[in-house]
């Protein structure tokens, strides 16, 4: 193992991911994975101060994040997604050869781009079943769009195609809660609700979602030419010594660059408001971001929960430092 100190504008990234990822109620890809990164770097999956390098052509960028922590990458290639976005309406890029990035959509947050919106997407190792639940060929393919306008209001959509991510199964797993039925499959490959048991995913909508797990495979290591979610190293269940190039894709729009936008008044808000208006006040409290945005200020305020099998592991990393 190897231990080096972590630059302190990486680890500033990577901190706030994870911080505001379990601020907004996404323990699953919050402080949970501080461990299991650390663990990544001290064996080797991770260099945490290799830097970066870009590749421009149009409004395309194209990242090698030289195995560095995808996080710090994802923050300077938004940033230089923003400038072209500015100069020409929408900008895409994607970073290759990295590890696991936490929550996708709250790096759109963190790059707090009012007025822009931004979605992103990324592959994992297969752990989606199929529709017929006889193989597994893609990873958990997030989707996400963060777009907040210059009040601050904020829509934020991050969610998995599949039903459950694996990082919420070991989350059950450490409750010992049972997971919820239809969510997860055995090593027999039968529908089980025992999380200690799950080892695969099921997708969201049937079909739907296995299409929907294909279409982020395309826009990340499709579009790229790199390694597909059947052929990565997983995440867990391998050595840390291993790399893993996940791929991580990211569009930047600018609506200002829409004929309808000049107008005034007018903005992606007054149709999200307009929908908003439509609903009774229970359902806008569901919809994309409310429940995120509330889950902040309350945690905000009265702290994050931890469960204590992960205040142990930050106990042991602890002791080992000292």
């Amino acid at each position: 193992m190897s231990r080096e100190a972590v630059d302190k504008h990486v680890s500033k990234c990577v901190i706030k991911a994870l911080v505001n990822a379990s601020l907004f109620g996404i323990d699953s890809h919050g402080v949970n994975l501080f461990k299991h990164y650390v663990e990544c770097i001290e064996f080797g999956r991770i260099k945490p101060n290799n830097e970066p390098s870009f590749e421009s052509r149009g409004a395309v960028i194209t990242c090698n994040g030289n195995n560095t922590f995808s996080h710090y990458a994802a923050n300077k290639l938004i940033s230089r997604l923003d400038k072209i976005s500015s100069e020409l309406g929408v900008a895409f890029g994607s970073i290759v050869n990295t590890d696991h990035i936490a929550a996708v959509g709250i790096h759109g947050f963190n790059a707090f781009l009012p007025g822009k919106m931004i979605l992103a997407f990324t592959n994992a190792d297969a752990l989606a079943n199929s529709p017929d639940g006889l193989s597994t060929i893609f990873g958990t393919n997030p989707i996400s769009l963060v777009y907040r306008n210059t009040k601050e209001e904020l829509l934020y959509i991050d969610l998995a195609t599949t039903k459950f991510s694996m990082n919420r199964v070991k989350n059950h797993r450490r409750e010992d809660k049972k997971l919820p039925q239809g969510v997860a499959r055995d090593a027999s490959r039968e529908i089980t609700t025992n999380p200690h048991h799950a080892k695969t995913l099921e997708p969201i909508g049937g079909h739907k979602g296995f299409a929907l797990a294909f279409l982020v495979e395309m826009l990340t290591s499709g579009v790229n030419a790199r390694t597909p979610s059947h052929s990565i190293t997983p995440m867990y269940s391998s050595d840390l010594s291993l790399e893993r190039d996940l791929t991580h894709s990211f569009i930047v729009v600018d609506p200002s660059f829409f004929v309808a936008n000049n107008l005034p008044g007018q903005d992606p808000f007054s149709v999200i408001e307009s929908i908003r208006q439509s609903l009774s006040s229970e359902q806008v409290e569901l919809s994309p971001g409310k429940k995120e945005a509330n889950t902040y200020k309350v945690r905000s305020k009265e702290g994050i929960p931890v469960l204590d099998e992960i205040y142990e592991g930050w106990k042991e990393l602890g002791f080992r430092n000292g």
